[in-house]
């Protein structure tokens, strides 16, 4: 039996042009009912409705550390923005759009290439989608550990979805992405 067919959760992240987010299903429950499948909601501290997924908003220091992703990243970019500090840190929107544009505009991206956050300053976009990617995993096992669930990192298919459109070096920079993160996935192709 392959090791996909013996792992006990599997979770797709989703990079959307507005939204990011995940969901997944214990293999017991998938077995039992297929659209049995659980996605956290996430909610903006400043208030408003819980959603399925957050912003694809990303905030990170001037070392490039990630320090905030989604909803707490556009809240913490906007005090910024009022003491007027924004020139020490980067901000990323729509990063996923970032890639499919680098095609477009016949950009190498075979290895990485170099995006720029909202002020124009370049950065790595492997970085970025590292980071994403990060985040997104951590934050699903960080869900698991809180309700003592017993799921580890291996216990887990990751399955990363990407756009029909997007050619195959778009869908091999997310693999690789995703492999520097330690995350073996499957790429499952989006309509």
């Amino acid at each position: 039996m392959s090791k996909a067919k013996t792992r006990l959760v599997v979770a797709a992240i989703d990079f959307g042009s507005h939204g990011s987010g995940y969901a997944f299903s214990f293999r017991h429950q998938f077995d039992a009912n297929p659209i049995d499948v659980s996605s956290p909601m996430w909610s903006p501290e400043s208030g408003g409705d819980s959603v399925y997924k957050t912003p694809s908003a990303m905030l990170l220091d001037s070392n490039k550390n990630l320090v905030a992703f989604g909803h707490d990243a556009e809240d913490r970019y906007s005090v910024i923005c009022e003491e007027n500090e924004q020139n020490a840190w980067y901000y990323l929107k729509g990063f996923k759009m970032k890639l499919y544009r680098a095609v477009l505009e016949e950009k190498d991206i075979r290895k990485d290439f170099e995006m720029t956050d909202i002020n124009g300053k370049a950065i790595s976009a492997k970085l970025v989608i590292k980071l994403a990617i990060q985040y997104l995993r951590k934050h699903l096992l960080d869900q698991f550990e809180e309700r003592n669930i017993g799921v580890k990192a291996n216990d887990i298919e990751w399955v990363i979805t990407v756009p029909a459109i997007w050619n195959d070096a778009c869908k091999q920079f997310m693999r690789d992405a995703a492999e520097e993160v330690r995350t073996k996935c499957v790429l499952v192709i989006r309509i």
